[in-house]
């Protein structure tokens, strides 16, 4: 079947199911996507066939070379992010990707991000643990341009990454910098540990995206950090993370907070 006719069916398929997918609230913002290199249109189509349907006010998108991007690939990737803002009629929001190990070159990088790119939020994701030194002047700026990070973090039975941060490290990180603002992606992957470890921290949010098959995430984020620490995201998979907020043995109220509220007060 051609693109088209996969978008047109994928789209009847999403709108017939629609009234079956009531978001508390009614309103929806997704803190937590990627346009990956080599399939930056394919990607954004779908997020915004996605944010169409669902009628999400805004889906804030991030770019992924790989685990260490240059710096072209790191300046070439948020162009393709600013690209599709532009385009998305204001569906998508730009995030900042850096990577530390570029030293002043990341920092002159969140410049023209901030300033000529518009972008309002940084992404950091593994080419270093963010309890790494080289890490510090980049939260230090985002402080200064009040930039929330959106941090990479996730537990693997497998065993991590070198340079990926374990939740430990982003509370270690948040305690150190109290006037930052933090979101840790997918509670880390356990989220259990990735909620206990946080807790300590209350400038560190939590985006429940990225583990698509485990009861409970959410009402464990909520037990342990409360509904106004818990925030949307999707890393791609708005389907599957939407019936884990919906099916939550939560209040709606607290389901309305983490669909939207808490992602427009961090990022209006």
């Amino acid at each position: 079947m051609a693109a088209g006719g996969t978008m047109k069916k994928r789209r009847a398929v999403w709108a017939g199911e629609r009234a079956g997918i009531p978001i508390a609230g009614g309103r929806l913002i997704d803190l937590h996507a990627h346009l990956w290199a080599g399939r930056e249109e394919l990607d954004a189509r779908l997020m915004l066939e996605e944010a169409e349907i669902l009628g999400a006010e805004y889906i804030a998108i991030s770019h992924l070379w790989g685990y260490n991007p240059s710096p072209d690939q790191v300046h070439q990737g948020n162009d393709h992010v600013a690209r599709w803002v532009k385009q998305s009629g204001g569906r998508f929001r730009g995030q900042a990707i850096l990577n530390p190990r570029h030293g002043k070159r990341a920092l002159a990088e969140l410049r023209r991000c901030y300033e000529e790119l518009g972008m309002r939020m940084v992404k950091l994701w593994v080419a270093a643990r963010c309890t790494n030194p080289i890490v510090f002047p980049i939260v230090e700026r985002c402080i200064d341009l009040r930039l929330p990070i959106l941090q990479h973090a996730f537990c693997k039975a497998t065993g991590n990454l070198s340079n990926e941060s374990l939740p430990e490290d982003v509370a270690e990180l948040a305690l150190r910098y109290p006037q930052a603002r933090f979101v840790m992606a997918h509670v880390a992957g356990d989220y259990i540990r990735g909620a206990w470890a946080i807790r300590r921290a209350p400038n560190v949010w939590a985006d429940i995206s990225g583990t698509y098959c485990e009861a409970g995430m959410v009402e464990t984020a909520v037990r342990e950090l409360g509904a106004s620490r818990v925030i949307f995201g999707s890393d791609n998979g708005i389907a599957f993370n939407l019936g884990k907020v919906q099916d939550a043995r939560i209040s709606d109220a607290d389901k309305a907070r983490i669909f939207y509220r808490n992602a427009k007060e961090l990022l209006p």
